[in-house]
Order: structure tokens, then C-alpha cells, then sequence
């Protein structure tokens, strides 16, 4: 499983709530590290929103799962829906960010050490667990 790709919105104002409420939320997983997922959401104007229906992000699958357990937005959660199939999304309302990942959630990888650092879009260093 892949993060959703991109999620869009033609409404300036559900974009807005959407940011607003992700801007004010913050996620700390198992190894300390602290993300907001505001941050992952794209800055825009109402101006473009003039031509009708826009991207606003482009999602990993945690916050996919972070979205699914907690944001409100039926756009969003609708994105979600779309993308994912049901045993998808049921197992995702369930899974513990917070916790060491699950074994079904781990990249494959020919890394012999078992874990390695991934730099995250903003240049933080995210852990990333990988099967061997």
C-alpha cells in the first residue's frame, strides 16, 4: 500500500477549514519524532481556486491513516474512501501511529540493518522500518 497521491477540492473555504484544523494537530510517532500535517498541506489562495477543482496535497500513507482516524472533512475522508478498499480502510482506522509499525506496514528492502533514516519533505528525518 502507497499513500492516496494527491487530494483535490474545488471549494476554497472546505480547503481552508481543511488547513486550518491539520495546521493546529501534531503527531508524535515511536521513535520521537514530531510531524504536523498541516505541513503537508499546500498553501493556496482563494484566486486558485478560480478555475474549479485543485490538488491541495500529496499524502504518505501514515498521514493517510492520521487523516482517517481524525480529521472530519468529507472531501477528505471521501478521497480516502475512493482510493483504499474497505478491509484497507477498516485495518487503517485501527493502526497505532504512535506504536513500532506492524510487520504488513513495513517496506521491503534489501538493507541488511533493519532500519534506516528517510528525509522528510521538509527535511526532518523520518524512521522508516524495512523488512530483510
Amino acid at each position: 500500500m502507497a499513500g492516496i497521491d494527491k487530494t483535490y477540492t474545488d471549494s476554497y473555504t472546505d480547503y481552508r477549514e481543511f488547513k486550518d484544523w491539520a495546521d493546529g494537530c501534531q503527531l508524535t510517532f515511536f521513535d520521537g519524532l514530531t510531524v504536523c500535517p498541516g505541513d503537508w498541506v499546500w498553501e493556496l489562495e482563494p484566486e486558485d481556486f478560480a478555475d474549479g477543482e485543485r490538488p491541495i496535497m500529496n499524502t504518505p500513507m501514515w498521514l493517510d491513516i492520521y487523516l482517517i482516524q481524525n480529521c472530519k472533512a468529507r472531501f477528505v475522508l471521501d478521497r480516502m474512501r475512493e482510493v483504499y478498499d474497505e478491509e484497507e480502510y477498516l485495518m487503517m482506522q485501527v493502526v497505532d501511529l504512535t506504536a513500532e509499525p506492524p510487520e504488513d506496514l513495513c517496506q521491503s528492502s534489501r538493507i541488511q540493518d533493519g532500519r534506516t533514516k528517510q528525509l522528510a519533505k521538509d527535511g526532518q528525518e523520518v524512521s522508516v522500518i524495512y523488512k530483510t
